[in-house]
């Protein structure tokens, strides 16, 4: 396969696999009488064939692994807690009063887990101390359920790979499956 028939197939798989004749004349072929047979001639050659089916199961994958991503830093949004960061402690008793304090003590942020500091949107110091601000558990909560067909809107179509339609079942299922992968 020579560095034109390869620009090609890379074109028509990054548009959808949609028009053999476009990808054609973004690779740089001419337009003319012959195109079409030229295109037919690419499609029908077992190396165009092979590397066109590579490519697409190279975009799947890393589609799937982009799932994994945002399922796995969504799921540590949703289900973060602010406790992992921040606590209210209190001090030993006074030896002469007998009186507790309660101080707030803040989580050395380096030594966190990464699932845990995902939830963490700012830290900032004030004049009063540190401020800590996690992320909107609501809105990740919400994304979730609207990615996993459970926000009840029957109207709303959810594509698998090949463009078709899935029914709730086969959503969850996929989540499941792609959950899964996970390890989660």
């Amino acid at each position: 396969m020579n560095a034109k028939q390869r620009v090609f197939c890379e074109i028509y798989v990054a548009n959808g696999c949609r028009n053999g004749r476009e990808a054609a004349l973004d690779a740089g072929y001419k337009d003319g009488n012959g195109l079409k047979t030229r295109v037919s001639v690419l499609f029908a050659k077992a190396d165009t064939k092979a590397y066109i089916q590579k490519l697409i199961r190279d975009s799947l994958t890393n589609l799937d692994e982009l799932k994994l991503k945002w399922i796995a830093e969504t799921t540590a949004l949703a289900f973060s807690d602010a406790t992992d960061i921040v606590n209210v402690e209190e001090t030993e008793p006074d030896e002469e009063t007998g009186q507790v304090s309660k101080y707030v003590a803040v989580a050395i942020t380096r030594k966190l887990p990464k699932s845990v500091r995902i939830g963490i949107e700012e830290i900032s110091q004030t004049k009063d101390g540190i401020k800590v601000k996690m992320h909107s558990k609501a809105a990740a909560l919400a994304m979730l359920q609207k990615f996993m067909g459970l926000d009840g809107d029957p109207s709303r179509e959810v594509p698998n790979e090949q463009g078709q339609t899935m029914s709730r079942e086969d959503r969850l299922n996929r989540i499941l499956e792609l959950k899964k992968q996970l390890g989660l």
